[in-house]
């Protein structure tokens, strides 16, 4: 093998080493890119979590309203039963009472859509 090809071939390593240097440079710049978005979908994650546990917390308390109204309905029926009140009274009460159940089964279904999103984050 003359000089000529070893000057070649040397050139063609350093060439290649030159290459590799700058891929694995890209390469380290990509993995920096992804670690912080990574860490930002971490912090997204945990904030819709903080939201879903506040949501919860809220139809918890709206459940014990619920429950407080429906006592509440509870008794208003009694005081119309001992007053005689048209049965009419009574219907309307109840689909009072109907219309914030639905209500609330709505907002649960809404939860656990939300849930099954971050689920499938």
């Amino acid at each position: 093998m003359s000089d000529e090809e070893r000057q070649r071939q040397m050139d063609f390593i350093v060439e290649q080493q030159a290459q590799f240097a700058v891929n694995i440079e890209l390469l380290r710049e990509r993995m920096d890119a992804q670690s912080l978005s990574s860490e930002a979908q971490w912090r997204s994650i945990e904030a819709q979590a903080r939201s879903i546990e506040e949501q919860r917390r809220s139809i918890e308390a709206q459940g014990r309203s619920i429950e407080e109204r429906g006592r509440s309905i509870e008794a208003q029926t009694r005081s119309v039963e001992a007053q005689g009140l048209s049965i009419e009274s009574l219907r309307e009460a109840q689909a009072r009472t109907d219309a914030t159940v639905a209500q609330i089964a709505r907002q649960q279904l809404h939860i656990n859509e939300v849930v099954a999103v971050i689920a499938e984050s």
